[in-house]
């Protein structure tokens, strides 16, 4: 999860709130619900799940971002 978070939301999250914000985000039922998906194993990385797997992480994070209206870093407010 920090690891989508640096990825592909750095402009929006630098250092250190991925690894602030992963934390809270797991305890989302949301985010609760995509991993619940998924056998989490040794290898799931090199698994064909994984890109699944982390391109739902990431769009349901920016559901929750939207959603929720939560503040980010260089999200111009019209």
């Amino acid at each position: 999860l920090v690891f989508i978070l640096e990825q592909e939301f750095s402009e929006e999250l630098p250092e250190p709130l991925p690894r602030k914000l992963a934390p809270i985000l797991l305890g989302n039922k949301s985010i609760q619900a995509v991993f619940s998906k998924y056998e989490l194993h040794d290898d799931f990385d090199g698994s064909p799940e994984y890109e699944l797997l982390y391109t739902e992480l990431t769009g349901t994070i920016v559901l929750l971002i939207e959603e929720n209206h939560l503040p980010t870093l260089g999200k111009v407010e019209a």
